[in-house]
């Protein structure tokens, strides 16, 4: 197995975990087995992968067939593949340094406040707004957040947002051949009445289900139509609101 393919399918697992579930994962507690459990199946159904993933206080571990990636309290993050490992130091003063099987790396912030990470498989361009969005380039593909409820213009036109839910945040990530576009948002209604208004305007859009499944308070759904596959989560946070997370998975 060549190491940067091992690699590299665990940075796209870390990514589609960033994108996919930690923003919705911040509403619940750290260790929840069911929200580990959701993201889990939503990160294998976008990257093909198979995945197990550990949060908890002292930080977050991702293991799959191909290797591990583990970020520490101190966010330290050492990525081990079969032919041996690569680990991210960060020192008090926010230097960074980057070393690995394939060689060394750097990450650098510039004039404009870009981060600008280099390594022997390529480089990657991080940019932060002031709003808590991010922008990152890199050769494999883009990925873009922002919070608000401004909805993504790669959002499907086919579906449309129930009244009572608010885009709190939304995330595209992907490149010109496929993409993922991810919200996160609340509902007013309760989670079984948030669910029905979902399923109805998914299916107005031309939207097959797949497969639906209920755990305590929360659910998990998926639907498809053509090439194009969503992922629904919805769950109650600490304050008993429902929270919900759509994924759209399709050609770029």
């Amino acid at each position: 197995m060549n190491t940067q393919n091992s690699q590299r399918k665990l940075r796209r697992v870390a990514t589609a975990i960033a994108a996919l579930g930690l923003v919705a994962l911040g509403t619940a507690c750290s260790g929840d087995d069911l929200a580990e459990s959701m993201i889990e199946r939503q990160v294998e159904a976008e990257t093909g992968e198979n995945v197990d993933l550990d949060i908890n206080d002292g930080g977050i571990n991702i293991q799959t067939e191909d290797g591990s990636m583990t970020v520490d309290e101190n966010g330290n993050m050492v990525i081990q593949s079969p032919e041996g490992s690569t680990v991210v130091n960060v020192d008090d003063a926010g230097n960074v340094q980057i070393d690995g099987v394939d060689g060394e790396g750097s990450m650098t912030v510039d004039a404009n406040g870009n981060t600008i990470i280099n390594t022997p498989d390529g480089s990657m361009v991080i940019n932060a707004d002031d709003t808590g969005g991010m922008q990152i380039s890199s050769e494999e593909g883009d990925f873009t957040s922002s919070t608000g409820s401004e909805i993504p213009a790669e959002f499907p036109s086919d579906i449309a947002i129930p009244t009572g839910f608010t885009v709190i945040t939304s995330s595209v990530m992907g490149d010109a051949t496929s993409q993922i576009v991810s919200l996160t948002l609340t509902s007013t209604s309760s989670v079984p009445d948030s669910v029905t208004a979902l399923a109805s305007s998914l299916d107005a859009g031309g939207y097959t289900q797949e497969s639906n499944t209920t755990a305590g308070d929360s659910v998990f759904a998926a639907y498809s139509k053509g090439d194009s596959q969503i992922i629904l989560t919805l769950s109650l946070d600490g304050a008993g609101a429902t929270v919900v997370g759509i994924s759209v998975q399709g050609p770029g």
